[in-house]
């Protein structure tokens, strides 16, 4: 879970990006249960981004050519 901090920020964020852009949120979606929707959104589509990224890598570096791998790492 994140720190409450974060949590906050996020909420502000979003009421901001709520108001520029003139969108209100149905009475029935709290802003702390649409900030939490927002944060489950973002972590899938951070792991979807890490795997497709992930077999990208294995398959295109280091399946390959590890001068790559060490290259990429500064190694080189």
């Amino acid at each position: 879970m994140l720190c409450e901090g974060y949590l906050e920020e996020t909420k502000k964020y979003l009421a901001e990006e709520l108001n520029e852009r003139r969108i209100k949120l149905p009475a029935d979606i709290t802003p702390d249960a649409f900030t939490e929707a927002f944060l489950d959104y973002l972590e899938t589509g951070y792991w979807d981004w890490v795997n497709d990224n992930a077999r990208s890598f294995f398959r295109d570096v280091v399946g390959n050519d590890w001068e790559e791998v060490r290259r990429r790492m500064g190694m080189l």
